[in-house]
């Protein structure tokens, strides 16, 4: 498996100047680039790309669309459950911090600490709220983040799906709340998560804060933004319960199709295809926090999720921001996503 993403690395690499100067275009005063539907995101052409500036909000996108009938096997239960475990045990109890350990909402809801710090009261995370004054390489971002004496200490370097959590996807240039988050810029921040390929240069995951993308190639010797993050440790993994054809990760509340499907679909049609089983496309947030980064090709519990393809793009719900015409995507691959036009998608159901 490895071998193979190797080699997929390795043809990035013989590709990356022409990628850069075909996706590159100067616009404003800004970088702006071109989507290749499926083509893995090249991370020189996306550094090149991410904007200096912080523009103004962007206006609010259509409503995701909604089941047509409810679930036969929705719980309420399952969610109520589910939160309340996670306000008792505090975030990321029984879960390594790779592991969405929050149930799913449809926002946020920072509260402002007023000691420099935010608190996601549904994720139960605590944030720096001002972004690092200089940027790092990957080791230094994790030695910066553990020797922050703000409020006490004990920080660490966000993992990728801690940062994720503060994507506003519905947002661009920054992709962020910037009242509880005033000053962020549009631009790469680092994860603490590694690239599962272990291959020199060694690479680990961003996340551009102009619009959201998140990508594991970005070389440990670059210099990215950093903001840090104060959670609970945890060693576990999800315990998924499998019933049927559906999947439920009782740390988020979500239930899943456990069997994909098997062609592709314009985003219109998965819209219906999951509303006739009850269930909704999920947004980026939910399709994210499948993502097993330990693992590629595919990038996903095996045993949990089945027929999973290892590269191809599977529909969101979510309207990217920069351009309404096409919807978020994220592929197994490696669990990178990416905005596309609604052309043709994989399709896995949640509720």
């Amino acid at each position: 498996m490895r071998e193979r993403s190797d080699r997929r690395a390795r043809k990035g690499g013989l590709l990356l100047v022409a990628a850069v100067a075909a996706a590159v275009v100067l616009v404003g005063g800004g970088f702006a680039y071109a989507r290749m539907p499926d083509a893995k995101p090249q991370p020189t052409a996306q550094i090149l790309a991410a904007p200096s500036f912080v523009a103004e909000p962007a206006p609010s996108l259509p409503a995701s669309p909604s089941p047509t009938k409810p679930s036969p096997t929705a719980s309420k239960a399952t969610k109520k459950k589910a939160v309340a475990a996670v306000k008792a045990a505090g975030c990321g109890a029984g879960l390594d911090r790779i592991w969405a350990s929050w149930p799913m909402v449809a926002s946020p809801d920072y509260a402002d600490l007023g000691n420099g710090t935010v608190r996601d009261e549904s994720t139960c995370l605590v944030w720096q709220k001002a972004v690092a004054p200089a940027t790092h390489t990957f080791t230094e971002a994790k030695t910066y983040c553990a020797g922050l004496d703000l409020d006490g200490g004990g920080w660490h370097l966000p993992s990728r799906i801690e940062l994720t959590s503060i994507v506003d996807p519905s947002r661009s240039g920054p992709a962020i709340d910037r009242t509880a988050f005033p000053g962020t810029p549009a631009q790469f921040f680092w994860t603490s998560s590694p690239w599962a390929v272990t291959k020199e240069p060694l690479r680990a995951w961003i996340i551009n804060f102009y619009e959201g993308l998140a990508s594991n190639g970005a070389y440990q010797s670059g210099s990215y933004q950093v903001r840090c993050v104060r959670s609970g440790e945890g060693g576990g993994r999800p315990k998924y319960e499998i019933s049927g054809d559906q999947v439920t990760d009782p740390a988020t509340g979500l239930t899943w199709q456990r069997s994909g499907s098997s062609a592709t679909m314009t985003a219109t049609a998965a819209d219906t295809q999951c509303a006739d089983l009850g269930m909704r496309l999920p947004t980026l947030r939910e399709l994210s926090t499948t993502v097993d980064e330990t693992r590629v090709a595919p990038a996903i519990d095996l045993d949990a999720y089945l027929n999973t393809v290892k590269n191809g793009w599977y529909w969101t719900s979510t309207a990217a921001a920069p351009d309404r015409t096409r919807r978020w995507a994220l592929n197994y691959d490696d669990g990178y996503t990416n905005y596309r036009k609604a052309d043709a998608g994989y399709v896995r159901c949640v509720h």
